[in-house]
């Protein structure tokens, strides 16, 4: 439990009762202007006098990395799905388990018989970032 300001937060919320029916939680810090703006822009949605600029920090799928790489690109060059920034909190205790090939390319994380969590990261993922409109270039 955490305990901050007179608050109990509890902990361990797939072991409630309740939560046996929820097969899992799905959330992203990237669903921002910054992504929509983008994504319309790599699907044509631009102005002649406009260039985009995208970069950040990015996982590294190399189990000896002890910090993330950082990306840089010009938007366009580069495709963005739209489930890039997704993540997906699998619930053990489901009465229905959602498989992770519901959602293909995004981060699932799950929790292993042993206690341990598994991460399951996609080819690209961005920890975070910043993108860049330059107009009149």
């Amino acid at each position: 439990m955490l305990t901050r300001d007179a608050k109990t937060i509890p902990s361990r919320f797939f072991a409630l009762p309740e939560a046996k029916n929820l097969s899992a939680v799905l959330w992203t810090n990237s669903g921002t202007v910054a992504k929509f703006a983008r994504m319309g822009f790599q699907r044509g949605m631009d102005s002649e006098d406009i260039h985009m600029y995208r970069a950040g920090l990015r996982y590294v799928m190399n189990p000896d990395a002890t910090e993330p790489a950082p990306f840089k690109y010009e938007v366009g060059a580069r495709w963005e799905p739209w489930e890039e920034g997704l993540v997906m909190a699998h619930n053990p205790n489901a009465t229905f388990p959602l498989p992770q090939s519901a959602f293909p390319g995004i981060v699932h994380h799950e929790l292993r018989a042993d206690g341990l969590i598994e991460t399951t990261f996609p080819m690209f993922h961005a920890f975070r970032s910043r993108t860049w409109i330059v107009v009149g270039v």
